[in-house]
Parts: structure tokens; C-alpha cells; sequence
């Protein structure tokens, strides 16, 4: 991988995600402590693609939960949905943060 490049492209993916991690788990908390269905599905739907671009393949799992809880106007259960979803998101940025600074 580090001959063909790819390895850097990878990193540099990785990087992004991590850089743009705040905002997003921020639209989601926002938007689940505000039990606004609409906001916390379209958050959790843009976190997921790209959380499973990076094959953070669990992340992924939970954010897809908190999309469907969203897309059935689930309010009671958006917060602690979105604080799993949250948990998540932090234990791979951790791992990623390892990853990178190998």
C-alpha cells in the first residue's frame, strides 16, 4: 500500500473524518436534545456514510438505529439513541487517533 500511495490517501480520509467528527456528533446531540425527528435522522444519515466509508462498521450500525428511530418519530428514545450513537463515535475516534500516530 505505501508504494501504490494508497496508504497516505487513507490517512488523509481518516483525518478528515476525525477533523469533521465534532460538528456532526454536535448536529446530532442538537438535534436529538431538541426532538426534532427530522434533524436527528439527516444527522445521523450524513454521520453514517461517512462512518462507514472509514469502516467504522459499528458506529455505522448505530447511527443507522438512531436514523430509523428518527425516520419513525421515536422522540422518546432520539437521546439515548444519539448518546450510544455518541459513545460509539468517541471509541473510534480514539482508535483512529492510535491508527494515525503510528
Amino acid at each position: 500500500m505505501r508504494d501504490a500511495g494508497i496508504e497516505n490517501a487513507v490517512d488523509e480520509m481518516l483525518e478528515t473524518f476525525l477533523a469533521d467528527l465534532p460538528a456532526r456528533l454536535a448536529a446530532i446531540r442538537d438535534a436529538a436534545e431538541s426532538e426534532s425527528s427530522e434533524r436527528t435522522t439527516t444527522a445521523a444519515h450524513a454521520l453514517k456514510s461517512a462512518a462507514m466509508m472509514v469502516r467504522a462498521n459499528s458506529l455505522g450500525h448505530l447511527l443507522e438505529v438512531l436514523e430509523t428511530t428518527g425516520r419513525e418519530g421515536n422522540v422518546d428514545q432520539l437521546k439515548s439513541r444519539a448518546e450510544d450513537a455518541i459513545s460509539e463515535a468517541r471509541r473510534v475516534c480514539d482508535q483512529l487517533q492510535r491508527h494515525l500516530a503510528r
